[in-house]
């Protein structure tokens, strides 16, 4: 009885310790040659998007470029923090852009006011006007590379991760193009990976198309900040078009001298219905004009404190004939009053200063 046991026993032994040992099972014996070359892309792909939005998350600043539908350029630098400066299409225009601390400003031409319905495009046109960010066709805060890395990880858990990598060039490089149900976008394959650029659909962008994204130079990113830095002034001059504001003219006068200068005169009042209008924007423009020597027109601007009254005065010049003669003049004016936000330059120098030094 003792022996066979003890046979059997080295048997299992011998077997456990045989390299050659097999258990043979119906179906195949590994994977096939085309599924693990997919296995290898989808590790690379999953590695080149993992390393790229990294990337993304810790860079200081962003440039992005694209075109809108009507052809007008797309041109925004984006820090950290949402710093934002720049120039996107919208309703046909090129409209400048500019976040700072938190606050949005927009700067479009008369055109682009006049289209958008102001009763005034005059008076806002060329002006920094402060802006809700819920109207632009861009959400500024979606730009800011921390805020894309988030956007873009939740973007790419969404896509089928079993489909086929796909690989493409773009502008000589080699990329991922990754497809997601919001929209697609792409980074390097070859390691370093980086983003190159993203669909405007995954940021909520209206009419953005793809996006192209670089990490602005040093000297660029300088001269970015610089070009910012010396429109602050007027950021905290920013039309407040928000603001409820009203002008009128009073005690109207008209003063000629004999080389043919008139000087229209008059006495600006407004009032004010928004207690956050730090001051308000005086716009005198006059009719000026002569029986026989035609008709001319003058504007001129004053700053003036809210529900006050502030004199303003602008100057046009006739063509008088060298002879003796009276002329009578008269003057139409029209007074506008825009509220102006207000701020601190400092305050947005430091905030930009911060978030755009790379």
């Amino acid at each position: 009885m003792g022996g066979p046991r003890g046979v059997a026993a080295i048997v299992v032994i011998g077997c456990a310790l045989l390299s050659g040992c097999q258990v043979l099972v119906d179906g195949e014996s590994g994977p096939s040659e085309d599924g693990l070359r997919r296995a290898n892309a989808q590790a690379d792909e999953r590695r080149a998007i993992d390393e790229a939005l990294r990337t993304l998350g810790a860079a200081g600043a962003l440039t992005y470029r694209g075109t809108g539908q009507d052809g007008a350029a797309l041109a925004l630098t984006a820090g950290k923090n949402g710093t934002l400066f720049g120039a996107l299409p919208m309703a046909g225009h090129t409209v400048r852009l500019a976040v700072a601390s938190g606050r949005t400003f927009v700067s479009a031409p008369v055109e682009f006011w006049a289209a958008n319905g102001s009763g005034d495009p005059a008076a806002y046109g060329g002006h920094w006007t402060g802006a809700d960010p819920a109207e632009l066709p861009l959400p500024p805060s979606a730009l800011a590379p921390p805020e894309l890395e988030r956007t873009l990880r939740a973007a790419a858990g969404r896509r089928d991760v079993l489909a086929e990598p796909v690989r493409g060039v773009e502008n000589g490089t080699e990329v991922f193009a990754v497809d997601t149900p919001g929209g697609g976008f792409a980074v390097t394959a070859a390691a370093p990976s980086t983003l190159t650029r993203v669909s405007g659909a995954l940021l909520g962008a209206s009419g953005a198309g793809e996006l192209r994204l670089e990490t602005p130079a040093a000297d660029t990113l300088t001269a970015v900040r610089a070009e910012f830095e010396a429109e602050l002034p007027a950021l905290v001059q920013s039309v407040d078009s928000a603001a409820s504001v009203s002008a009128f003219p009073n005690d109207n006068k008209v003063e000629c001298a004999p080389n043919g200068s008139c000087t229209t005169t008059v006495q600006a009042g407004n009032t004010v219905g928004s207690d956050s209008t730090g001051s308000v924007r005086i716009v005198l423009r006059a009719k000026v004009s002569a029986d026989g020597l035609g008709e001319q027109t003058c504007t001129a601007e004053a700053m003036a404190a809210p529900n006050a009254v502030v004199p303003v005065s602008c100057e046009v010049r006739f063509q008088v004939p060298a002879r003796t003669a009276r002329y009578q003049v008269l003057s139409v004016p029209t007074v506008t009053g825009q509220g102006i936000s207000g701020g601190d330059v400092e305050e947005l120098r430091r905030s930009v200063l911060a978030d755009l030094a790379g």
